[in-house]
This record gives C-alpha cells, sequence and structure tokens, in this order.
C-alpha cells in the first residue's frame, strides 16, 4: 500500500486520457487492459526481484536448506501478490472517483479494515465475526503469515535455545539465567505464540496470489 496514492494519481489522469480515445473510437477497454499489462508486467518482476533479493539476504532472514518451503521465489511471490494486490485497490478507488480529492477521503475507509484484519494486533481466532471474514480480502494477513510461516518455521532451535530469569539463589540481587523446563517449551515456540489459521506456508501464497 506504500505506492497506493501515486498509483491512484497515475490511474485517475490515464482513465481521463483513455476516456478521450475511446470517445474518440482510438481503441477499446480490452486492448487498453492488455497493452497496460504486457508493459507493467515485466517491470514490475523485475523490480520486485531486486527489492527481494534485497530484503532476503540483507535483512538477514531465514536461509534454512529447505525447498519451496524457504526458497528466494516464495519470499519473491508473497512480495508481488502483496505489492500488485495492494496497488488493485488504487484501481478500486480510481474507479469510485473522479479526483484525488475524493479517493483521499476513501482511502482510510478501505486501508483501516485491511489493516485491523491483518493479525498484527490480535489473534483471528478470537477476533469478531465480521473482523475474520474481512481477514480474507486482507493481503496484509496473508502476507504477514507467509513472511512469519517462513522465518519461523524451524521453530526446534528456538526451543532449544530457550531461557529465562530469576533470583539467583546464592545472591538475590542478581539475575540467573536458566533453562525453561520442558512442561513450558511452548511458549517459547513462535509457531505454538502466533497460532495461524493458515499455517501452511504455500497456502498462504496462493490466497495472496489470489487476491
Amino acid at each position: 500500500f506504500a505506492g497506493l496514492n501515486s498509483s491512484l494519481l497515475n490511474f485517475i489522469s490515464g482513465r481521463k486520457l483513455f476516456k478521450k480515445d475511446k470517445d474518440a473510437r482510438i481503441y477499446s477497454e480490452l486492448p487498453y487492459f492488455l497493452t497496460q499489462l504486457t508493459f507493467m508486467i515485466p517491470i514490475y518482476l523485475i523490480m520486485f526481484f531486486g527489492v527481494t533479493f534485497m530484503y532476503y539476504y540483507l535483512v538477514g532472514l531465514n536461509r534454512d536448506p529447505v525447498f519451496i518451503n524457504n526458497a528466494l521465489y516464495t519470499y519473491f511471490f508473497m512480495f508481488v501478490g502483496g505489492y500488485i494486490s495492494g496497488q488493485s485497490f488504487s484501481i478500486l478507488l480510481g474507479s469510485l472517483s473522479n479526483s484525488m480529492s475524493t479517493a483521499s477521503a476513501l482511502t482510510p475507509l478501505i486501508i483501516a479494515p485491511l489493516s485491523i484484519s491483518a493479525g498484527y494486533m490480535c489473534n483471528l481466532k478470537s477476533a469478531s465475526f465480521p473482523i475474520r471474514w474481512i481477514a480474507y480480502l486482507s493481503s496484509m494477513r496473508f502476507s504477514y503469515q507467509g513472511y512469519a510461516l517462513v522465518e519461523f518455521q524451524n521453530s526446534q532451535r528456538y526451543v532449544d535455545s530457550c531461557y529465562t530469569y530469576v533470583d539467583c539463589p546464592t545472591d538475590p540481587s542478581k539475575r540467573c539465567r536458566i533453562k525453561i523446563p520442558d512442561f513450558a517449551k511452548r511458549l517459547c515456540d513462535p509457531m505454538q505464540i502466533t497460532d495461524f489459521i493458515q499455517t501452511d506456508i504455500l497456502t498462504n501464497v496462493y490466497f495472496i496470489l489470489g487476491l
């Protein structure tokens, strides 16, 4: 959604040009749409690959050698789906508005529900009925789930290195590190803590590409 306003501005100005050319019978909707698609998709893919590559390696994301679940292309497809989904809302807003001022007023009405239902602030399993259903339209939700699942899929290493701090028996003024007992280790398992509804990585990829 970062480029929503710039895409919206381009769409509104481009729509005026399209309507003028259509009235002059230069072209119709389908050739215009296919031309835009053919022109923009390759540019998007090149840009997406560069940004995804930078995120994946420079940020130091999980690189466990697991095929499919943690390949670079998993991040790539989620990034592509999330970005295009966000841009598609600018087309929706542009279709409902004749000016940037009207579109800007409508923008929070679309972004706020999708953000609230993304799962950042609460577990969607405990959310109210409307929020849980709106969440299925939120690319933020499936991006968040997908990236978290890829990053924390090897949760056993978090469990094995799980410690807590208590007052030292010999010197209560100091804190001693002790290992979490086995019965409480699930509290250190990120996959147990997040408790997503869609726990399969590829399911989240399919959802976000579908959106």
